[in-house]
């Protein structure tokens, strides 16, 4: 459960819960202010969608990561929102179970079973190998998130 304290700090008892809102937040805020284009014939589709000419297009949007487009005028709405879910999860950085959560989270989330490159579960939680050196408190999880994923993996994948 997300719970607001009195000083408006946010209280997260999960990492999921705090990636399902997160994840909701953003598709409510950028409903109709982003959009994909892989290739022209995408491109052209979007601007009948949109009914825009290219130079309406070229006007209002600015190019996004990934092949994305964002309307000029949710940039700054976009990246406020952006700053605040990275903040929400840095104020979590001295949460042994939070950290934990999210690792285990991630690591089970993505091809690590394949992979192995656990530091990538570090880097969807915004952070590195060499912040798990100044924080003791996530080289911790990190180390625990690692070790219990493997034995899972061991348990069942073999």
């Amino acid at each position: 459960m997300t719970v607001l304290s009195s000083d408006n700090k946010i209280n997260v008892n999960s990492y999921k819960e705090l990636k399902d809102r997160q994840g909701r937040e953003y598709e409510e805020l950028t409903e109709n202010k982003i959009f994909w284009a892989f290739g022209r014939e995408q491109f052209d589709r979007l601007l009948n969608k949109l009914n825009l000419t290219e130079e309406q297009f070229c006007e209002q949007f600015s190019k996004y990561y990934g092949g994305g487009f964002i309307r000029k005028s949710a940039i700054a709405e976009v990246k406020a929102l952006s700053e605040k879910h990275y903040k929400e999860i840095q104020d979590m950085k001295n949460n042994f179970q939070f950290l934990y959560d999210g690792l285990y989270y991630e690591m089970s989330n993505h091809e690590m079973f394949y992979s192995m490159d656990y530091e990538q579960a570090l880097s969807y939680l915004g952070f590195s190998v060499r912040d798990t050196q100044s924080n003791k408190t996530l080289l911790d999880a990190f180390q625990k998130a690692r070790h219990d994923y493997h034995e899972w993996c061991l348990e069942h994948c073999c």
